[in-house]
């Protein structure tokens, strides 16, 4: 062999372990890059639809919060739930919701809710559904683009709320003082007893 090939042989080795280190980085830097599995695009849609018929009532469409129920988005639920595990936030849900429970609500669809939550607070989707198992930091997976409106995410305090009705209730009793302090059970105005 020629002195000009047995440097090129001497020399492949060591090309070969230069191209794996480089193939070897390059599928490390794409699974940081991707971090890891967070909830399909199919479960945020069929989310959407379950927390309007749901949800929405007492969080708000925009998932803003109302008076009855706090807000799903935004630096407020980002405070309590950013550094807090996915999987734990499905199990609050799940756990918790609704107030009083027995509407039907299976697993899967608590799953769907919750991704909807998630997507709608900028958390990137993945190719793999979220999960009870899922514990990713909710806070470590938004991304820039996420699927927060800022517009929708805090309620608008300007103007005037609640119905206003004009002219005079014929029907209208006042409320005893007794009944604001010690209500009748069966007679809550609003159905979570507050």
């Amino acid at each position: 062999m020629s002195s000009r090939n047995e440097h090129t042989a001497r020399g492949l080795p060591a090309l070969l372990a230069l191209v794996v280190l480089q193939v070897i980085a390059a599928v490390a830097a794409n699974a940081q890059e991707t971090g890891p599995d967070t909830y399909t695009r199919s479960q945020a849609s069929a989310g959407s639809a379950l927390y309007e018929q749901q949800c929405a009532s007492c969080h708000g469409r925009a998932l803003n919060g109302t008076t009855t129920a706090p807000a799903l988005s935004g630096d407020g639920f980002l405070g309590r739930w950013g550094e807090r595990g996915a999987g734990t936030l499905l199990q609050e849900i799940r756990e918790t919701m609704p107030p009083g429970g027995g509407t039907g609500i299976d697993p899967e669809q608590y799953a769907e809710v919750t991704a909807y939550v998630l997507q709608r607070n900028g958390v990137r989707m993945s190719d793999s559904p979220l999960s009870a198992d899922s514990e990713f930091l909710i806070a470590g997976q938004i991304v820039e683009d996420g699927g927060l409106f800022p517009e929708e995410a805090s309620p608008d305090n300007t103007g005037a709320a609640g119905l206003t009705v004009s002219g005079q209730i014929s029907s209208f009793e006042p409320i005893p003082d007794r009944d604001l302090v010690t209500p009748p059970e069966e007679d809550w105005l609003m159905y979570r007893g507050n």
